[in-house]
């Protein structure tokens, strides 16, 4: 039997990245499974997978833990969070079953208006998603690693904070909440404002200070701190997180070096790959025009994806020996003193793209004293770009609020108006309405249903 003539298949996550891009960014266990993959595509190809050696990932590494903490703006003050738990004002915690990520990916499945260059996106900020269901990454990184633009990308997001729970993939506490405020009768200069200027007036009850800075009455700023209140700033609250303890496979290994460390690559970790012994002499020995073209063809696939193998551990290694030179002392103090090197400045003096040093510390662990860390913890992501929102992913982003609408109380083109700028996108009314007509979508009169009874 001839062996079936297949393209070697490139990693789904990344379509437009090259080969040995792709796999620099892979973590291991996703190596394994595409090397796995190939070896069954590519009869040139020997893969032995090496013996799975897990380490647990400590919890404060893992994720941040869900309550909000004081001195981060980006969190809700704690006095705020405990009034809410007081007042029952979170909503009820959802059966447990479905994983959090799960429910979102079955969503993007049923997602019929996503357009289909997106999904493959959407996919992949589910996966950057941190447990409390919030964004960390920007998006400018998160292009880079995919080889996407940035307004794809951004498209992409806007789909995913379509999607239930209200205020998933969101990049700040503001625009969690914003993103929940505009689908409730609520939705006002008054509590955009509060949310945007007010949390910590909020947080102390300040109900005085609130109305002085809405412009209103007391009476009426309580209503507005009322309705703030009732939304939720953890997006994956009542879903299963997959909290219990995380393992990780290490890429490498910081050992102590007389007063100073070094830095082991773990190639213990990595499956061994070469060339079958077997096609290798079929390819010399066959007379078969067909056959040996075959077999040429998927040797230099093989030979590729070894190439790339090898460029993954050099890269890995190079940018973990210079994170030593920079940040060796910091590590004999403890993990908490290790400051972040900045991924340009670790370009520079290696020598490298950017993207090529954020792709090598994506989604891989570093082994030390102080148990396994992240290494993306290490190295400070460039700084992103200020780029207008286009008009592409304005109508987007318009598509988005209007699919997630309450179908009884439509948004009018007004409401559209004001909710877009609460999220940071200013448009004109006459714009918004132009660019509702080009997505083919009627006014919100006529997209208004009747309520059941």
């Amino acid at each position: 039997m001839r062996p079936e003539q297949t393209e070697t298949e490139r990693p789904a996550t990344t379509p437009s990245l090259p080969l040995s891009a792709a796999l620099l960014q892979m973590p291991l266990p996703e190596l394994y499974t595409w090397l796995s993959d190939q070896a069954d595509r590519n009869p040139l190809l020997d893969v032995e997978a090496p013996e799975l050696l897990r380490v647990p990932l400590p919890r404060d590494e893992g994720s941040k833990e869900t309550g909000w903490e004081d001195d981060d703006a980006d969190f809700i003050p704690d006095q705020l969070r405990r009034q809410q738990e007081a007042e029952e004002c979170y909503p009820e915690p959802v059966e447990r079953g479905e994983g959090f990520r799960d429910m979102l990916r079955r969503q993007l499945l049923e997602e019929r208006d996503i357009p289909p260059h997106l999904l493959p996106l959407c996919y992949f900020l589910v996966d950057s998603l941190d447990r409390r269901g919030y964004l960390e990454d920007s998006l400018d990184l998160l292009a880079e690693l995919n080889g996407a633009t940035i307004d794809d990308m951004t498209q992409a997001l806007y789909a995913l904070q379509e999607m239930t729970p209200p205020g998933v993939g969101a990049r700040t506490l503001q625009e969690c909440l914003i993103l929940q405020l505009i689908h409730t009768k609520d939705f006002c200069a008054g509590t955009v404002k509060l949310i945007k200027c007010g949390l910590e007036l909020l947080a102390h009850n300040s109900v005085r200070a609130v109305a002085a800075l809405l412009g209103m009455n007391e009476e009426e700023a309580q209503r507005c701190c009322a309705a703030v209140r009732r939304l939720n700033p953890i997006p994956s609250r009542g879903y299963d997180t997959d909290e219990a303890e995380t393992f990780v496979i290490p890429e490498a290994e910081l050992l102590r070096q007389g007063a100073g460390w070094a830095v082991r690559y773990n190639e213990a970790a990595l499956p061994q790959v070469r060339l079958s012994d077997e096609y290798q002499a079929m390819l010399e020995r066959s007379d078969d025009a067909e056959l040996k073209t075959y077999l040429d063809a998927q040797r230099a696939d093989a030979l590729e994806v070894m190439a790339g193998l090898e460029h993954r551990r050099e890269v890995l290694t190079r940018i973990l020996e210079l994170l030593l030179r920079h940040r060796g002392a910091a590590f004999s103090e403890g993990r908490s003193a290790v400051r972040p090197l900045p991924c340009d400045n670790v370009a520079e003096a290696l020598g490298l793209p950017t993207a090529e040093v954020v792709r090598a510390v994506h989604g891989k662990y570093l082994m030390t004293p102080y148990g396994a860390m992240e290494l993306k913890r290490l190295f400070s992501a460039p700084a992103p770009t200020k780029t207008p929102v286009s008009p592409v992913s304005s109508k987007e982003r318009l598509r988005s609020l209007i699919a997630a609408e309450d179908k009884t109380e439509p948004l009018t083109d007004e409401k559209l108006r004001q909710a877009l700028q609460a999220l940071g996108i200013e448009l004109s009314v006459g714009t918004v309405a132009n660019y509702r007509r080009s997505l083919g979508i009627p006014a919100a009169a006529k997209r208004k249903v009747k309520a059941e009874n």
